[in-house]
């Protein structure tokens, strides 16, 4: 019988332990990255990693508006892989997914409340374009980064590379108007 999952009367049969995925079912050793209990983790910046979605499984999505910077939820068929970061200093941080496939890209705060959570989404509905999000972080307040296909109804998967620079703190001490160090401007 099951030990975890959906009964199929509405129920559950149960959850698994910290480190399992529910699979068929069964508890089983979570796959690196395949969900939040066991997230590829970013411990330094820059952080570079070359990944594929195509043998994870469809855990995570966002719904219309949930995710500031996208008013379409997306994800919802499609695989995906699951990244923690916990930023040691604010600032400014930039993610940047190069996918091989049409895919979305999503960073929430909790990874058990999604579309409670998120602070920012893209999808720029290029096949295999890239998608990119800058936002403000704080210091010590993990980070949930979520590669994901674009699809709701079919997996939409395949292999991309992730690149995550800052966090940049804003310099604008002296300047009136000018570059602040991270991109943006001072007082222009």
């Amino acid at each position: 019988g099951k030990s975890c999952g959906d009964d199929g009367c509405g129920g559950s049969c149960g959850d698994c332990t910290a480190g399992q995925d529910c699979t068929a079912g069964q508890c089983v050793e979570a796959e690196l990255g395949n969900t939040c209990a066991n997230p590829i983790v970013i411990d330094t910046l820059p952080f570079s990693y070359n990944g594929d979605t195509t043998n994870a499984t469809n855990d995570y999505s966002y719904g219309d508006n949930a995710c500031p910077g996208e008013s379409t939820g997306w994800g919802g068929g499609s695989n995906d892989n699951v990244f923690m970061f916990q930023p040691t200093a604010s600032g400014t941080v930039t993610v940047t997914l190069s996918p091989e496939y049409d895919s979305t890209l999503y960073i929430a705060t909790d990874c058990t409340s999604i579309n409670t959570s998120c602070i920012g989404g893209v999808d720029e509905l290029i096949t295999t374009g890239s998608e990119v999000l800058t936002l403000d972080v704080s210091a010590d307040k993990p980070l949930y980064i979520f590669v994901d296909g674009y699809s709701n109804f079919s997996s939409i998967n395949g292999a991309y590379s992730l690149n995550v620079d800052g966090p940049c703190a804003p310099v604008c001490d002296g300047i009136s108007c000018g570059d602040d160090g991270c991109g943006g401007t001072c007082g222009c």
